[in-house]
């Protein structure tokens, strides 16, 4: 088993990537823990403690929430994300999506955030630990593979229908799993969700102005944000109260070492 260092140094390059490497790799595993795509920071403290999988797998199962279809594909993802997903929610976190590349074991992606949508370095390398405890007990890939924990970034993917309405507004790119209108190809500007349809603001054929039509959520099959000027003003808009309270407790931290 992998072993867990409880002073991992963080190294952050100009992409605000932070890579943790764990040390101590003897059988087939994570051999790399996550980098964070954009620096979103808040404070705040996080148990760094993982729960027994097959307990809160058992729960998770007994809620009866549905997660939707885009955040984990194929049997494997929806299997690691039901072993995952109560321990990210039970640490503050949420699962944005589940995805695995690569031959053999290849790459395991994992995408999460807190509520508000920020995430610390630290909270990274929180759920990092933590996925990486349940994958070693479980052990449902077979072969040895790179873990990699990350938040959305700006021009994120979404797979939720929260996504669709904290994101309305702005610029999005869409796939379908079916023809529709003899297309599965959209792009225009989010409205959010209504009666289980997205809603989307685009230039249609035999209309002078913009219409909105509706997409069945459901018929989604991959959605992500174009990088805009706005979208990039909107998404440090959205950062600063996280970042104002970093701040405030590094300049609390400094104050009381100078006390002592």
């Amino acid at each position: 088993m992998g072993a867990f260092g409880r002073n991992v140094p963080l190294t952050l390059d100009i992409a605000d990537i932070c890579q943790i490497v764990e040390s101590g790799i003897s059988k087939p595993g994570p051999r790399f823990f996550c980098y964070l795509e954009t620096a979103d920071l808040e404070s705040g403290e996080r148990s760094h403690q993982p729960k027994g999988s097959r307990l809160l797998s058992e729960r998770n199962n007994e809620t009866g929430k549905t997660r939707a279809p885009m955040v984990a594909h194929g049997a494997l993802g929806k299997r690691i994300a039901d072993l995952i997903e109560p321990a990210i929610n039970d640490l503050g976190y949420e699962l944005v999506r589940v995805r695995q590349s690569g031959d053999g074991g290849g790459t395991l992606q994992i995408m999460a955030e807190r509520p508000d949508g920020t995430m610390l370095v630290e909270d990274c390398e929180a759920v990092s630990r933590t996925i990486s405890a349940l994958m070693d007990v479980a052990d449902p890939i077979k072969s040895q593979y790179m873990l990699e924990v990350s938040s959305p970034g700006i021009g994120r993917p979404l797979t939720r229908e929260k996504d669709f309405e904290n994101w309305a507004g702005f610029e999005v790119k869409l796939e379908l799993s079916e023809m529709l209108a003899g297309r599965k190809r959209f792009r225009g500007t989010l409205q959010g969700v209504e009666a289980g349809e997205v809603l989307l603001e685009m230039q249609v054929d035999g209309h002078k102005e913009l219409q909105t039509i509706g997409l069945p959520f459901t018929f989604v099959s991959d959605a992500r944000l174009v990088i805009t000027d706005d979208l990039v003003e909107e998404s440090a808009r959205r950062m600063k109260p996280a970042e104002n309270a970093v701040q405030a407790n590094d300049n609390a931290d400094g104050t009381e070492d100078v006390k002592n």
